[in-house]
């Protein structure tokens, strides 16, 4: 309490140790103690009583619940069909990529190079090739290569 007080400007300009200074630093302490607690409509007072009653509210109030869990073991789930498997397996089309593409908000979050959907929308004629290069080998090789997830920060 005291360190960061004795830091104040007033110190600085040769105000030290004064009554002033005390007063603003028992004035914080008396405004950050708390006298007595009303809880259940039952007032605690002194600092034993408001103490108990912080902590027994604290316990209570963070302490551990137990519950079950719910199982997926004996629930019956819906299977894909052959058919449906082979859409989700299947290469993307350039239609599906820019309609997708188009779809999007186009002002909303910056990419790691400071620019937003917006700009590839405007230049979607001249990055698309690369584009679904690099979707293709997406999909051939199941991961991103690790550049693309890379941020600097200055």
């Amino acid at each position: 309490m005291w360190r960061p007080k004795s830091r104040v400007k007033w110190l600085k300009e040769g105000d030290s140790n004064t009554k002033f200074f005390h007063v603003l630093a028992n004035g914080r302490k008396r405004q950050n103690f708390i006298d007595d607690i009303c809880f259940d409509s039952v007032r605690n007072s002194g600092l034993i009583p408001v103490r108990n009653r912080i902590l027994n509210f604290s316990k209570n109030h963070f302490k551990k619940v137990l519950w079950q869990r719910p199982s997926i073991r004996n629930m019956e789930l819906n299977r894909l069909s052959s058919l449906e498997v082979e859409q989700l397996e299947s290469k993307l089309t350039m239609e599906e990529v820019s309609e997708a593409l188009k779809s999007c908000d186009g002002n909303k979050a910056l990419g790691p190079d400071g620019f937003n959907l917006n700009c590839i929308q405007s230049n979607w004629e001249a990055l698309q090739g690369n584009f679904m290069n690099f979707i293709h080998e997406f999909h051939k090789n199941s991961s991103i290569i690790r550049k693309v997830n890379s941020t600097f920060i200055a």
